[in-house]
């Protein structure tokens, strides 16, 4: 053949070369969606009278009167194992001390939630009794000696401030202030079972608040995603949720609305009069005062549908 590089890949076919470091800016990208994705579990498991607060105190923080929990949100389990020597979690106990001293009325824990597993320190030095500085920790948090890790985290890269809220207390004030009170959430699932974590969990939720079918809940997840968004994004006393939004959030994605006259000319084609205002249906009208249907005694309580019912009345006014 004349022309040897006929058949030869195109150039659509060929990789393209980059600069290598735009590959933290996709690792930062992909931590940041899994810290959506978590956030917005965190918003599905509200209960009534909670506040999931965003990029407030920590990742979120989810207030239960005077309890509140803040969460940071790692996706690092391809980059590193979780120690003491860690900057991220220096700086999450640092931050820990930091949202108790500006809480002071509240029951303030920490939880540091990350795919990575915990890794012992490299020097022995580090190490306490051998073993993991935050394996030791869990250990300590219930029955074990304080004194070896009090003088662990002392010998840490830790904040002044931290070393000053360890030196303040005893070994048993530091158990119930710092070490009942920090939790690491190891090993958590990879951004993939989040997202089917979160699918599953709106089709639940739905289901049980507002009998909504699994294919209507199908466009949930990326609703539900898009308002976390919105709200990370708006200025501080606008950055939280509540379980009333969600609520009203899912009702609107499940509903299919109708033009006023599509819906007076199904009526008058249902109404054996031909007329419109009221859809007759035999001899009962569908759309008629609950005053007039009568009375049933003997029901069985189902709480939760009335409860259901309830919280869309409140929020739209209406329930069919």
């Amino acid at each position: 053949m004349d022309n040897p590089s006929m058949f030869a890949a195109g150039e659509s076919l060929l990789p393209v070369e980059g600069d290598p470091r735009r590959q933290a800016v996709a690792a930062s990208l992909r931590g940041y969606a899994y810290q959506l994705y978590v956030s917005a579990l965190a918003w599905v498991g509200l209960k009534s009278g909670d506040v999931l607060h965003l990029e407030v105190a920590e990742d979120y923080a989810v207030l239960a009167g005077k309890h509140l929990k803040g969460v940071q949100v790692k996706d690092t389990a391809k980059s590193s194992t979780l120690t003491i020597n860690n900057q991220d979690v220096l700086d999450a106990l640092d931050s820990f001390v930091d949202l108790v001293e500006r809480n002071p009325s509240r029951t303030v824990q920490l939880h540091y939630l990350t795919t990575s597993e915990i890794g012992r320190e490299r020097d022995k030095g580090d190490q306490v009794n051998g073993e993991a500085v935050l394996f030791y920790w869990r250990k300590a948090a219930a029955v074990e000696d304080v004194e070896p890790l009090r003088k662990a985290l002392l010998n840490s890269g830790a904040s002044t401030r931290l070393k000053k809220f360890i030196t303040l207390r005893t070994n048993e004030q530091l158990r119930e202030d710092l070490l009942r009170r920090v939790h690491w959430d190891t090993g958590e699932p990879p951004l993939a079972d989040i997202q089917a974590q979160l699918a599953a969990s709106l089709v639940e939720f739905a289901s049980d608040w507002l009998r909504l079918s699994p294919g209507d809940c199908a466009t949930l997840p990326e609703a539900v995603l898009a308002r976390v968004l919105d709200a990370v994004v708006q200025p501080n006393s606008s950055r939280s949720l509540s379980l009333a939004e969600l609520l009203a959030l899912c009702e609107k994605a499940g509903r299919t609305s109708l033009p006023n006259a599509t819906l007076e000319s199904l009526m008058a084609m249902l109404s054996p009069s031909g007329t419109t205002g009221q859809l007759q249906l035999g001899a009962r009208a569908v759309f008629e005062p609950e005053t007039t249907c009568p009375a049933i005694d003997a029901l069985l309580p189902r709480t939760q549908l009335t409860d259901a019912v309830s919280a869309s009345l409140k929020i739209c006014g209406v329930v069919f």
